[in-house]
C-alpha cells in the first residue's frame, strides 16, 4: 500500500479533509470515507485545504469532563495482538480483521466512515481532534468490527455518548491534535474488536523513532483518488523530528514539527486523504503499541514530505486521564 497526508500551513492538509468536504452535502457522502490509504503518488495539495481550516476555527467545540473510573488491565485479554495468518508483503489489504483495534467514524447508523481511530478501552477511542472539531458526540458513531466497506460482515455501530478534545489544540497549526470519545456502551471484545496497547514509555518516546510502523485506513489511495473497499496497511519508518525537516525531507520548517508530532516515511508509502485519527503502530515487545495518530502532510507519498502523526507518547497522561472502561494487560510472548 501507498499513499500520503496533507495539513494546513502553506500546502498542509489534515488528513480528515475528505469527511470536511463530504459534509457539505450527500454528493460527496461516498468521499467522506476514513482513514488513510497506501500509494504512490507526487501529487502536492493546494491551498483549498487552508480554507477548510480556517473555517473549522470558526466552530464551536462540545466537550465532556466527567469520567468514571478505569480498572486495571484485564488479566483474561491482551492488547496490541494482530489476527494474522501470513503477512501480505509490500502491503495493500490487510487480512480481515488483522488490526482489531481500528475502527471508523460515521455521521450516523449505517453510514460509511470518514475518519479513523483506535480502540484503547472498552469504552474509550482515541483519534484526532480535527476529525471531532465541531461535531455534537451525539451525532458520531463508532464502527467496530470492520473490513470490507461493502459488506455487511459483522461490524458495529456504537453511539458516542461524549467526547474531549486536547484543549491546546490547534486547528492552523494542527498541533495537540489529539481526541478521546467515550462510547455509549462497553465494547465486549471478540476476535475482532480488542484494544491497541498505548505505549510502554512517555514524554517523547525516541525508542519509537527510526523503527518500522504499520499505519491502516480506508483512506483515498492518491491525493483525491479512490478509496478502497478494504482496509488498507503500509509499513512506514518513523523519524526524529529534526530528520523530518532535513534533506531529503525538505518540504517542512523545523517549526512546523512540534514535539506532540512524530514523522514516519517510506519511499512511495504514505496515509491520505480520509485516514485521519486512524493508528500507527509499533510493536513494543510481543505486540503492537500505537505511537502515532494520522494528522497531517503536504500531498500523499510526497518524496520530500513525510507524514506527520500525533505523537502518542508526549500527551500520554492527558490520554490515560481520559480513558474510561476495562482495558487489557501487554502481551508477555
Amino acid at each position: 500500500m501507498n499513499a500520503q497526508f496533507e495539513g494546513s500551513r502553506p500546502g498542509l492538509d489534515p488528513r480528515a479533509r475528505l469527511h470536511r468536504i463530504g459534509a457539505q452535502g450527500d454528493v460527496l457522502h461516498a468521499a467522506r470515507a476514513v482513514l488513510f490509504s497506501l500509494v504512490s503518488v507526487s501529487l502536492g495539495c493546494g491551498s483549498n485545504w487552508i480554507n477548510f481550516l480556517n473555517n473549522l476555527n470558526n466552530q464551536r467545540t462540545t466537550t465532556t469532563t466527567a469520567k468514571p473510573t478505569t480498572l486495571p488491565p484485564s488479566t483474561d485479554c491482551e492488547c496490541g495482538v494482530a489476527n494474522r495468518v501470513s503477512r501480505i508483503v509490500g502491503g495493500v489489504a490487510t487480512e480481515e480483521n488483522e488490526y482489531p483495534w481500528q475502527i471508523g467514524l460515521a455521521s450516523g447508523f449505517g453510514r460509511t466512515p470518514y475518519c479513523g481511530g483506535s480502540i484503547i478501552s472498552s469504552k474509550t477511542i482515541l483519534t484526532a481532534a480535527h476529525c471531532t472539531r465541531g461535531k455534537n458526540p451525539s451525532s458520531i458513531y463508532v464502527v467496530v468490527g470492520e473490513h470490507d466497506l461493502t459488506q455487511s460482515d459483522g461490524e458495529k455501530y456504537v453511539r458516542v455518548c461524549a467526547k474531549n478534545e486536547h484543549p491546546s489544540y490547534s486547528s492552523s497549526t494542527v498541533d495537540y491534535d489529539f481526541a478521546t470519545l467515550t462510547l455509549c456502551e462497553d465494547l465486549t471484545w471478540a476476535k475482532d474488536i480488542a484494544p491497541v496497547c498505548l505505549p510502554s514509555d512517555a514524554g517523547q518516546g525516541t525508542k519509537y523513532e527510526g523503527v518500522a510502523s504499520v499505519v491502516s485506513g480506508w483512506g483515498t489511495l492518491s491525493t483525491n483518488g479512490a478509496r478502497p473497499a478494504l482496509l488498507q496497511e503500509v509499513t512506514v519508518n518513523s523519524l526524529t523530528n529534526a530528520a523530518c525537516c532535513a534533506s531529503p525531507y525538505t518540504a517542512y520548517r523545523c517549526s512546523y514539527i512540534t514535539d506532540r508530532m512524530i514523522c514516519a516515511a517510506s519511499s512511495g508509502k504514505d496515509s491520505c486523504q480520509g485516514d485521519s485519527g486512524g493508528p500507527m503502530v509499533t510493536m513494543d515487545g510481543a505486540g503492537y503499541s500505537l505511537t502515532g495518530i494520522v494528522s497531517w502532510g503536504f500531498g500523499c507519498a510526497q518524496a520530500n514530505a513525510p507524514g506527520v502523526y500525533a505523537r502518542v507518547t508526549n500527551q500520554l497522561d492527558w490520554i490515560n486521564d481520559k480513558k474510561t472502561g476495562t482495558t487489557c494487560q501487554a502481551p508477555t510472548a
